[in-house]
């Protein structure tokens, strides 16, 4: 009897020391035992099924929760597509055949957008069409309309240049944007738009022939007579517009310009004169021979004129009916003469440098003869003593006198 209450005393204690589950270890039962290979002993608990060795939890999907409730999603909400996206076409001013374009949209019907950015890309890859930092960002989320570029930029090669001619892609973004839904409109422009005309022939345009002299006054003012040919085009790789027509000559005098660093190979020149000649006819058929009298001289204070300081290029282009520039064809209007020697400065220098000459090779002689007359005089030996030697007899031409 003893023996079986100390048996029942000792379950009872056993059963006591066994861990309690709530419920929330139970709803994480499932994440942990996918991270070990043992299944956990747990009480049995209604809903639970212990035929198989693993827990099976019967919960509905609204209890369950994550296993560490303290991380939460926060999902990025993402702006909308814009719609209607429209493009037009303005001239830019101060420009070189440029375009400027009017990107305009309508706000998307979803989330509205915080910001918006618009870019521009060439889709031909010519030195004429390709085109660089055709981009704007940010652009606020209230705006529905952008010009793009805003203005010309001085960074030549380095700027945003839309050109007649070419094709681009606009593409609008809305942000907060998802990096993959975007509105896009490709754009194939002609060769002429908005009163803008394609240049990618212009490097095509002929060369005119230069050739220049020099014609001086009465009053000594200097001028240039500026002569110059227009030959017919040659085949080029870019071929001339149908019918394309002449429309003026630039023609201008250059100064060159003291280059600021000897690395730079290639001489630079300002315009200093610069005149329009208006012309008319076909590119095609050239053009006869032209001229024009500009200045070289200028007069200072008293009322003198005076020669250039440096030198002078003359130069002449073809403007064609579209306003595209060709090459130059330069000559060389003035060469300021070099300064050379005179002769009188030669022969001075000359007779100087022959004088000190003749004195060097004599200043050496003399040292020369003093040091070769010690050395024999060391070298001699010491004199001797000899008897008087007779008196010899006088010449018969020489008188014999006695003193009286």
């Amino acid at each position: 009897m003893c023996v079986r209450n100390v048996f029942v005393l000792v379950l009872l204690l056993c059963v006591n020391s066994q861990p309690q589950r709530d419920a929330h270890s139970l709803r994480g039962y499932q994440n942990v035992s996918e991270n070990t290979n043992m299944a956990p002993h747990v009480e049995p608990t209604p809903g639970l099924s212990d035929t198989t060795g693993t827990p099976n939890i019967d919960l509905e999907e609204s209890q369950l929760v994550a296993y560490e409730p303290h991380i939460q999603e926060r999902p990025v909400k993402y702006a909308g597509i814009p719609q209607n996206l429209t493009v037009t076409f303005l001239s830019l001013q101060d420009s070189d055949n440029e375009l400027q374009f009017n990107v305009s949209w309508r706000p998307s019907l979803g989330r509205a957008a915080k910001e918006y950015s618009v870019e521009i890309l060439s889709e031909k890859n010519t030195d004429y069409c390709e085109s660089l930092l055709c981009y704007i960002h940010p652009i606020p989320g209230n705006a529905t309309w952008v010009l793009i570029p805003e203005s010309v930029s001085q960074i030549v090669g380095k700027d945003c240049v839309l050109r007649p001619g070419c094709s681009y892609t606009v593409i609008l973004n809305a942000h907060p944007w998802d990096g993959i839904t975007n509105l896009t409109k490709r754009l194939d422009l002609e060769d002429c738009v908005v009163g803008v005309c394609s240049c990618a022939h212009s490097k095509a345009l002929p060369t005119p022939d230069v050739t220049t002299n020099i014609v001086m006054s009465k009053e000594g003012d200097m001028f240039t007579n500026v002569i110059w040919t227009l030959p017919k085009p040659s085949e080029p790789q870019q071929p001339l517009p149908a019918k394309l027509r002449k429309q003026s000559y630039i023609v201008s005098l250059n100064k060159q310009v003291v280059a600021l660093n000897k690395i730079d190979s290639a001489p630079w020149f300002t315009v200093i004169y610069k005149q329009t000649v208006e012309i008319d006819g076909l590119v095609s058929e050239g053009d006869t021979t032209r001229s024009l009298l500009l200045p070289l001289s200028k007069r200072d204070t008293s009322d003198t004129p005076k020669p250039p300081s440096a030198k002078i290029l003359a130069r002449v282009q073809l403007v064609d009916d579209r306003g595209c520039i060709g090459p130059q064809g330069n000559a060389t209007a003035f060469e300021p003469v070099k300064p050379t020697k005179s002769n009188l400065a030669f022969g001075v220098y000359a007779i100087i440098g022959a004088l000190l000459g003749a004195w060097a090779m004599g200043a050496v002689f003399v040292v020369s003869a003093r040091i070769a007359k010690r050395v024999l005089q060391s070298l001699r030996p010491a004199p001797v003593s000899a008897p008087l030697e007779p008196l010899r007899r006088r010449p018969a031409w020489f008188p014999l006198q006695l003193r009286t």
